[in-house]
């Protein structure tokens, strides 16, 4: 009896434990898959970028720097789901490697999680006073405008995902009370970004062709957009010239002009504007990252 006892309470805790496994799984899954929806690096690059604008103004760093940095993570977080859902028929063709395309979110959920994070984010920020509520309600605004209408004005739409990415720099020079110390990195960075921008409508061209989108890929070709892309580019080392000096602007120059060069080559190809594109994220991480560095040395 005992014997039959032992093995009964070992079943049920077997039973138990796979519950355990399938529920942790579960959740996991749902997490990851929101982590993707809300594309988690690029908006982690966008908390970066507050406190790089914290630094640059002369900021020193304090736990409670990990709340405005959470407020730019939410909103872009926020946008990113925003643009999933509301793009689900496109990136069937140009990203079928998204969460919607390939079956693991709806975008109901992608929706319901911009809806939350766009709250949240907007909660957080009332606690910093008016203008860090109204750059949040700006930001919000911007993204919703964009995804919903602007990216159909080539460059336009683009300088608006740019004009967020500097505005995260300028959000940390706002809080840390010396905004104006921000101007030029912010700027560096409203320009590189805007650059790579453009570049996502060469990779994206096949599908935007095909549903009839009007981008500058599609508008003025793959020649005319690597134009634009080259000059935002080498205005974005311009900039960064006029704030750290010849040799960094330089240097930041001919790494751009390096990256481009497959692309002058073969502009039409896709393959090569999808390498190119990866690249550039990496490169944006470190444009954060040197302009951290430089902040160091420049900052009080």
């Amino acid at each position: 009896m005992n014997d039959e006892c032992g093995l009964q309470n070992a079943s049920a805790g077997a039973t138990n434990v796979r519950l355990i496994i399938q529920h942790f799984w579960l959740i996991t899954h749902h997490v990851l898959v929101a982590c993707e929806l809300a594309r988690a690096h690029s908006a982690a690059g966008a908390a970066l970028a507050v406190w790089v604008g914290a630094r640059l103004a002369g900021a020193h760093w304090a736990p409670g720097w990990l709340l405005p940095m959470a407020v730019a993570f939410l909103l872009s977080a926020a946008g990113n789901a925003d643009n999933d859902a509301h793009d689900a028929a496109l990136d069937r063709l140009n990203r079928p490697q998204r969460p919607i395309p390939r079956g693991a979110a709806t975008p109901a959920a992608a929706h319901s999680l911009a809806l939350g994070a766009a709250s949240l984010a907007l909660l957080v920020a009332l606690r910093f006073g008016p203008a860090s509520t109204l750059g949040a309600l700006v930001a919000i605004a911007a993204s919703a405008f964009y995804t919903r209408g602007l990216k159909q004005y080539p460059l336009l739409g683009n300088a608006v995902v740019g004009a967020l990415a500097g505005m995260a720099v300028g959000y940390g020079g706002l809080l840390a009370g010396r905004v104006t110390a921000v101007i030029l990195p912010g700027s560096t960075l409203v320009a590189f970004f805007t650059g790579r921008e453009l570049l996502k409508t060469l990779y994206d061209l096949p599908g935007d062709r095909a549903f009839g989108v009007r981008t500058a890929a599609t508008t003025w070709g793959p020649p005319g957009t690597l134009r634009l892309v080259s000059a935002l580019w080498g205005a974005s080392a311009g900039l960064l010239a006029a704030w750290s000096g010849l040799v960094v602007g330089g240097g930041a120059l001919a790494l751009l002009a390096s990256l481009l060069f497959p692309l002058w080559r073969r502009p039409a190809e896709r393959s090569v504007a999808g390498r190119v594109l990866a690249w550039s994220k990496a490169l944006g991480l470190l444009a954060l990252l040197g302009l951290l560095a430089l902040g160091q040395s420049v900052s009080p």
